[in-house]
């Protein structure tokens, strides 16, 4: 069963807010995007409800049954800036859902509706390529197959269609252009993840042409002139 199938078919429901919990690591909130969202569930309530992950109360700790947030940390935000107490959300159950499809639902969402800049779609890209090679690998390994490498298959004369099939997968569910998702996916495997989360948010990572420019330099110049964006992207906001 697919998790969009999982959540369709658990429809929704009204959880307690102080129950929903948030990973580590999850991308930064943007205080004006909350502040949009508080103002508009003021007006006409929460038109898209959140997708949370269940997990059951542990009956010898007695703790609380808990809910780890997977999609919507901006409109959770927005809820508790204005003091609601429940949120209307997707919930998620089964042991059958993997973290990986979690991850990946989430990645999606956040390149759909977060409006991300071309640093941050270069890494949510990135590493929905990751995900994508890593499932192909476990598929290939639970059909007794062996699997290789991308360079093994190379040097065997083998297709290497797994990168196409990732970037067809991601523009059928996203609605973003093939060219797009491919110019993201060269840009992630030439600048890395510590690269992109530098200049993520500044003026160098909000142009896909900035970041083109950058992966041009040497490796280490890459690295200083991300510490370079990030103090001007420092200095921009102080400014304001």
């Amino acid at each position: 069963m697919s998790l969009n199938q999982k959540r369709d078919e658990s429809g929704t429901k009204m959880i307690p807010i102080e129950f929903i919990e948030i990973a580590p690591g999850r991308r930064a909130l943007r205080p004006l995007v909350v502040e949009r969202f508080a103002a508009s569930m003021t007006d006409i309530g929460l038109r898209t409800p959140i997708t949370v992950r269940y997990f059951p109360r542990s009956a010898d700790r007695g703790t609380p049954n808990s809910y780890l947030l997977v999609v919507g940390a901006h409109r959770l935000a927005a809820a508790r800036l204005l003091g609601w107490r429940e949120i209307r959300a997707f919930v998620i159950t089964g042991d059958d859902i993997k973290d990986s499809d979690v991850e990946l639902w989430e990645i999606d969402e956040n390149l759909m509706r977060a409006e991300p800049d071309a640093a941050e779609h270069a890494l949510l890209t990135k590493r929905r390529a990751e995900i994508m090679e890593a499932k192909a690998q476990e598929e290939a390994v639970s059909q007794s197959a062996t699997p290789l490498s991308k360079q093994a298959r190379r040097g065997k004369g083998q297709k290497t269609g797994r990168d196409t099939a990732s970037i067809r997968d991601q523009a059928e569910r996203t609605g973003e252009s093939k060219d797009k998702i491919a110019r993201s996916r060269k840009r992630g495997e030439k600048l890395g993840n510590d690269t992109l989360r530098r200049v993520t948010g500044t003026s160098v990572g909000k142009k896909g042409s900035e970041l083109d420019a950058l992966g041009k330099l040497a490796p280490l110049d890459i690295h200083e002139q991300a510490l370079i964006a990030l103090l001007k992207g420092i200095r921009d906001i102080a400014s304001r």
